[in-house]
């Protein structure tokens, strides 16, 4: 007989103010990044990171941490999450208070791209989301449940996920950007849940 563990998960969802968020943060992002744009750059020479990317990862920025941005692209996408999850018998157990402990934005010039990576070393965490805040061309960003057995390895692409997008996984999940070849703006995030 086999038996099987639960698996890691992709949720996805469509933020429905999409577009006020939009109007209102990326031209503050924009600006936050031209104000000193090599504070924000990570790639292998300045940060050891195998990537090209700006990000404000390790930089608190209050503005990230509005109401509505929250509300919209981090608390209203975690509810449906844990709704679904708890009514498919995913959990056990449902949330009795979740935090953000961290939130910061990456940018992505043409052929910019980030790493094979999980978020579990940057801090206590359960869940991990990233918001298409700003993305012209289909999604590179790839999810793969790593196995030292290749057979049992699965990647999952998200290209048919739109602009607006937020999709939440577990903090340990392998994740990566592929090259884009088109600006990208994104918001990520990390969640942590009390029991």
């Amino acid at each position: 007989m086999i038996e099987t563990f639960r698996s890691p998960f992709i949720f996805h969802t469509v933020v429905p103010n999409h577009k006020e968020i939009k109007r209102n943060y990326l031209p503050v992002i924009q600006s936050t990044l031209n104000a000193n744009k090599s504070l924000y750059y990570r790639d292998r020479k300045t940060s050891g990171w195998n990537s090209n990317v700006y990000t404000s990862f390790q930089h608190d920025l209050s503005f990230l941490r509005d109401s509505m941005l929250m509300d919209s692209i981090v608390w209203g996408p975690a509810d449906e999450l844990l709704k679904e999850a708890y009514e498919k018998k995913m959990f056990d157990q449902y949330p009795t208070s979740s935090s953000c402990n961290m939130i910061w934005f990456n940018y992505y010039e043409p052929g910019g791209f980030q790493e094979v990576h999980d978020h579990l070393s940057i801090g206590a965490s359960f869940f991990s989301g990233i918001y298409l805040l700003h993305n012209e061309e289909p999604n590179t960003t790839a999810f793969s449940n790593y196995n030292p057995n290749p057979y049992l390895t699965e990647t999952k692409t998200t290209q048919d996920h739109p602009e607006g997008t937020v999709m939440i996984f577990p903090t340990g999940l392998l994740h990566y950007v592929n090259p884009v070849s088109k600006p990208r703006y994104t918001i990520s995030f990390n969640i942590i849940c009390d029991y």
